[in-house]
């Protein structure tokens, strides 16, 4: 692996480290300031505030939320990761629709991550997993 497709990997895990280490700061300081984001009920969005405001509350409804991956492709500025998340919902999980109470329910979910970097940032972060999966895990559908 060269050096530029080390650090663009690195660069694309950052999200994936940030919730094993319940702290995001450090990808979003890879975030471009104009960020494309597209993640499931929340896609075509723009800045690192959404996609923080998206993410954030993951780690206060899972706190032993962990993500494992399985396989990283790379392709010029883009990296490709396929995972796994598991945690336990012990916390309110904020939504658009008002929050969802802890269930104690443990919850597994597969996805996908797309991570596009230009000039040492992400520039456009995707992710496909299925949240109605989850929400069934949890018992609240």
């Amino acid at each position: 692996m060269t050096t530029t497709i080390a650090s663009n990997v690195q660069l694309g895990q950052a999200l994936f480290d940030g919730f094993n280490t319940r702290d995001l700061s450090k990808w979003e300081s890879a975030l471009a300031d104009d960020v494309e984001i597209s993640y499931p009920g929340f896609r075509g969005m723009r800045g690192k505030e959404a996609a923080k405001a998206y993410n954030a509350p993951f780690i206060v409804a899972f706190s032993d939320l962990n993500f494992q991956t399985h396989r990283v492709v790379e392709d010029g500025n883009t990296v490709i990761y396929t995972w796994t998340a598991k945690g336990t919902h012990d916390g309110p999980l904020a939504t658009p629709k008002g929050p969802i109470p802890p269930t104690g329910g443990k919850g597994s979910i597969d996805g996908v991550l797309i991570a596009t970097i230009k000039n040492g940032k992400i520039v456009r972060e995707e992710t496909y997993w299925n949240i109605l999966d989850l929400l069934a895990q949890l018992g609240v559908m």
